[in-house]
């Protein structure tokens, strides 16, 4: 079986990482080949010829990587394409983040499909999303990452078109005793990913003031967009200002073996997620066997329900709560020691056992 991957080949995207860690697991049981969708518009023909010759075609679904100058292409790679189609979609809101809701535009009906007509001129990723859901995304099969995603899409999606839900898989890495962890009354807390505005880091400098223990805070990695430099600048001032500058430590972009390596020196990984709909970053922190803290989240609520376990540590978001956790845990580490239930979810949630499912699921649709 021969199964094409379409999916942005860039070194600094989630989606890639992902991509790229899948296809490692895929190819133990059958051949994969890989397409970079960066290159379809200089090349449609060519690369279009390339994922027909294949028996599946398996595309890695998120809207901005399917549009050029704001103009989407992605129904007219649709077009192209002639063999079963599995779509993975990475990112589902009910509304976008930032984004005023389209379905609360009030108004006349004149005036409100004035408002509209204007807002989908004004919003073209979020318009081309919305055509995208209404055909299925041209797809067979459609694959979310969790159940809230599905109870989104359900009601919007074609019948003819199923939805499955497969968990984010975790790469699973080396992981430490507990003799190797920071010296009593001190502790290393800390987290991994692109900075970005769905990241609550009011709540994290509000409980870093105070913890009462000796700190200090990894952020492995750095900005994604150029976008995002404007909220990396007022973190690194309110670092200043607090006098953190050598507590406080933000990596910029490292590889992925630097992340793993890093990631063993956190004690406690922080996961104060504002909004939002998947999280690499946090499946990378369980499979590296780190101790979780994180407020309360789909994500969070269907990993921990979903092997009966409390994978990880929820919280509410107040910092007065969250920092006399961490002071309590930087005097009993013997608490931070969760492997026997991080172990099980990885077990189960790995790439290579997950690429099994995709397997079986690809072989059901080419056979």
């Amino acid at each position: 079986m021969n199964v094409g991957w379409l999916f942005p080949d860039r070194e600094r995207c989630g989606i890639a990482i992902y991509s790229r860690n899948y296809i490692s697991a895929l190819k133990k049981h059958c051949d994969i080949k890989s397409v970079n969708s960066d290159q379809w518009p200089d090349s449609p023909e060519k690369f279009s010829g390339d994922l027909n010759s294949c028996d599946l075609i398996h595309i890695q679904y998120e809207n901005s990587l399917f549009a050029m100058r704001n103009r989407d292409y992605y129904t007219t790679l649709l077009r192209t394409l002639k063999k079963p189609l599995i779509v993975s979609l990475h990112e589902v809101y009910r509304h976008f983040p930032g984004v005023f809701p389209r379905d609360q535009i009030r108004g006349g009906i004149f005036v409100s499909s004035i408002k509209r007509w204007y807002y989908d001129f004004r919003h073209p990723l979020q318009t081309a999303y919305n055509k995208h859901v209404s055909s299925g995304f041209g797809a067979s099969v459609l694959l979310v990452h969790h159940h809230a995603h599905k109870e989104i899409l359900e009601k919007r999606i074609p019948h003819s078109c199923p939805i499955l839900v497969l968990p984010h898989p975790v790469l699973k890495v080396k992981h430490i005793g507990l003799a190797n962890r920071s010296q009593k009354g001190s502790i290393m807390l800390g987290s991994t990913g692109f900075i970005n505005p769905e990241f609550d880091y009011l709540l994290l400098f509000e409980t870093l003031q105070k913890l009462n223990c000796e700190w200090k805070f990894l952020w492995i990695g750095g900005i994604r967009i150029p976008e995002h430099l404007k909220l990396l600048d007022s973190i690194n001032q309110e670092v200043n200002k607090r006098h953190w500058k050598d507590k406080f430590i933000i990596t910029g972009w490292v590889s992925e073996e630097t992340q793993n390596d890093l990631l063993q020196s956190i004690d406690i990984y922080c996961a104060f997620f504002k909004n939002r709909s998947s999280s690499g970053s946090l499946a990378r922190a369980i499979g590296a066997y780190r101790f979780i803290i994180a407020t309360e989240s789909h994500i969070v609520h269907e990993i921990n329900v979903s092997r009966k376990n409390n994978v990880i540590t929820v919280v509410n978001a107040d910092s007065n709560q969250i920092a006399e956790k961490i002071d309590f845990l930087s005097i009993d580490k013997t608490s931070l020691m969760q492997l026997q239930t991080l172990d099980d979810y990885t077990t189960t949630f790995n790439f290579d056992t997950m690429a099994l499912t995709l397997i079986k699921l690809y072989k059901s649709i080419t056979l």
